[in-house]
């Protein structure tokens, strides 16, 4: 099985080749992939697609990544989801780390981006969000106080 089967990216960048080799990498994992060059051609994608993960270039034309996270964080609020969104950009140095992640990022990366350290991020996120789902899906069970047995629970963990 693909470690990212099942998961949902959209990568925001406004340099066709960074999109294309994101994309590539990506897919060749097993996620399903969006791509969006501008801010406003990101939250379109975004509406459309309700990504898990957003990976996104602070310096994008029209909108920046600033931006393009509040219209995201905005849209989580309404649907009590936590959308993951990594920044990559060159802005920052050590101290635009903590700025960044302030601003409300989950994760950040310096360009020129190491596909290792970007596809782990990736895969902690998307397994972070795999043993939610089935914590929240165990939580729903109880609650309509459905019968749950151990071996119920266990495969519910185990096919995160």
């Amino acid at each position: 099985m693909n470690r990212l089967s099942n998961c949902c990216l959209l990568i925001v960048d406004a340099h066709e080749d960074t999109r294309l080799l994101l994309e590539t990498l990506f897919e060749s994992e097993g996620a399903r992939v969006q791509c969006a060059a501008t801010g406003p051609d990101a939250i379109q994608q975004f509406a459309l697609h309700s990504p898990d993960i957003v990976i996104c270039d602070i310096a994008l034309p029209q909108i920046n990544g600033y931006t393009l996270l509040q219209h995201i964080r905005t849209h989580d609020m309404l649907f009590q989801q936590r959308t993951r969104v990594i920044a990559v950009t060159a802005w920052i140095g050590d101290s635009g780390s903590n700025s960044t992640l302030i601003g409300g990022f989950d994760a950040w990366l310096m360009k020129p981006i190491y596909l290792d350290d970007l596809m782990t991020q990736v895969v902690r996120f998307t397994t972070h969000n795999r043993v939610r789902h089935s914590y929240h899906k165990l939580q729903r069970l109880i609650q309509t106080r459905c019968w749950v047995t151990f071996s119920s629970i266990t495969r519910l963990f185990c096919n995160a």
